[in-house]
């Protein structure tokens, strides 16, 4: 997608088709990029005079801040947005529940606690409040609990939702995207059994509607390598994760948090049948650890490290 030609520079429309189009380069792995551009256009001098163009380049940023892991941003973005919209905006909703899922990525259980209250009350009060809302809000804080560890809770809540799901393509969801929370809810349990079958079901959904080189199929791709090798299926592993790391490699950044994970992933698997570490393996790890470094993951360096310290 490309600006239109015959919007000029200062046209009150460009900067709107910029930043849609910064944003569809995070759907590609390309979080980086898109947040650099982002910032471009929120920082330009041509922006639409109208605050709501400049809470909508802020609320993309936030989704790309989340994404490359920084959510110290992301909040603070996320609350200078609330600051310049009102209760009553349609944003709102959107608004409070990135703001949960940005406390529980932080570890604040009181803060998603409150924003989930904010954002319950906010639907029950709101006279336009559409269908979907609720949904948005279920989704959201089933996705908080499993990033606080709070797994049981995240399943009672996303269970039901993915029956619900059939006819929510207008939020650009599907009914595989909540089984991909599902999954990571239950392999966080240890039940990798039942996250390999929502995985699996994810993956199916993904390959019959989503273009082949789309991160989603990659995602659930590496989740069912992983477990894999986590069970110490390596034969079914290996093609799995080599995949996702085609499909990665074709479309996203080079230092893509999944890819990287994706990497590391094919270097235990390569390296599971000897003592040695074939050279493919250590390309592998390498190149994984260089990104996760540039990324500032410092859990993810350490056990890369911790790894190269026992294979020599």
């Amino acid at each position: 997608m490309g600006v239109p030609v015959f919007l000029g520079e200062n046209h009150p429309r460009r900067l709107y088709y910029e930043m849609l189009m910064a944003d569809s380069l995070r759907y590609l792995g390309r979080p980086t990029e898109a947040l650099l551009r982002l910032q471009r256009v929120v920082q330009s001098n041509h922006l639409i005079g109208s605050s709501r163009e400049r809470i909508r380049g802020l609320f993309l940023m936030v989704r790309a801040e989340q994404d490359l892991g920084d959510t110290k941003s992301a909040r603070r973005h996320l609350s200078e947005v609330l600051e310049m919209q009102g209760r009553e905006d349609a944003f709102h909703l959107a608004v409070i529940v990135f703001l949960m899922k940005s406390s529980a990525l932080d570890g604040d259980p009181e803060a998603v606690k409150m924003y989930h209250n904010s954002a319950s009350a906010w639907i029950d009060e709101n006279p336009t409040v559409s269908k979907f809302d609720p949904i948005i809000l279920k989704r959201f804080h089933g996705q908080a609990l499993i990033a606080l560890g709070r797994t049981r809770e995240a399943l009672a809540i996303l269970e039901p939702l993915e029956g619900t799901m059939k006819d929510t393509s207008s939020l650009g969801w599907s009914e595989a995207d909540v089984a991909m929370d599902i999954g990571e809810a239950r392999r966080k349990q240890g039940d990798l059994g039942a996250a390999e079958q929502d995985f699996q079901r994810a993956l199916t959904y993904f390959e019959g509607n989503v273009p082949e080189r789309s991160p989603l199929r990659a995602d659930a791709l590496r989740n069912l390598g992983e477990i894999a090798l986590q069970q110490g299926r390596f034969a079914e592993a290996e093609p799995r994760l080599l995949r996702a790391e085609a499909i990665y490699a074709a479309v996203a950044e080079p230092n893509y948090a999944p890819l990287a994970r994706t990497r590391f992933a094919l270097a235990q698997v390569l390296t599971a049948a000897g003592p040695t570490v074939p050279a493919a393996a250590r390309d592998y790890v390498t190149r994984a650890l260089e990104a996760q470094r540039a990324n500032g993951r410092e859990e993810e360096v350490r056990a890369m490290e911790s790894w190269l310290a026992e294979h020599p």
